[in-house]
């Protein structure tokens, strides 16, 4: 795990896909680990969730892939780190920043279950932050990416919930602004 972790931690010296491999390996053996070693992934779980501000889509998607594994052994701090995530997605400015934050959410959502959105009231909470007509354009585009990101990790579990996220992503699409629609298709 140490010479995996190594990988993660380095910012410049690997490779993407370097990096992107050793996100993926440490995501299949979490599940084996005994309770002592899986504890100490916190601080590899917490920089994968520093790495999502990163500018590559194919690290943020094998991120999202493995943070529901790591998620289940820190549920507290998932817990915390979901409450920040939704925090940076309803303020922020910055769209790589957005973007991160929208998978380490629907990670972190489907980590601890999907009982956890419900009880959040997530997609409500979502339509009537980031959907009202007045909206900021930045709320309009993070809205869209958490549902992109919840459909992306959640898959079918998901589909359920289509004819509620429908309407907000059809207004997107014919909204005003450019970069939102763009966002929407």
């Amino acid at each position: 795990m140490k010479i995996l972790e190594k990988y993660i931690n380095e910012q410049k010296k690997y490779s993407e896909l370097s990096k992107n491999q050793a996100i993926i390996m440490i995501g299949a053996l979490a599940n084996f680990l005994d309770n002592a070693s899986q504890k100490k992934l916190i601080n590899t779980f917490e920089k994968m969730l520093e790495l999502l501000n990163s500018p590559s889509e194919l690290i943020r998607q094998s991120i999202c892939r493995v943070i529901p594994q790591l998620a289940r052994f820190f549920e507290d701090k998932s817990r915390k780190f979901l409450d920040d995530h939704m925090k940076i997605l309803k303020e922020s400015q910055d769209d790589k920043v957005i973007r991160g934050s929208a998978y380490a959410v629907s990670g972190i959502i489907k980590g601890l279950g999907m009982s956890n959105m419900k009880d959040m009231d997530l997609l409500n909470t979502t339509h009537n932050h980031c959907f009202t007509k007045h909206a900021d354009p930045m709320r309009k585009i993070s809205g869209l990416y958490l549902y992109e990101t919840l459909t992306i990790s959640l898959g079918k579990v998901f589909e359920m919930n289509v004819e509620k996220i429908l309407p907000d992503v059809i207004l997107c699409i014919s909204d005003p602004k450019e970069h939102v629609r763009r966002a929407a298709t």
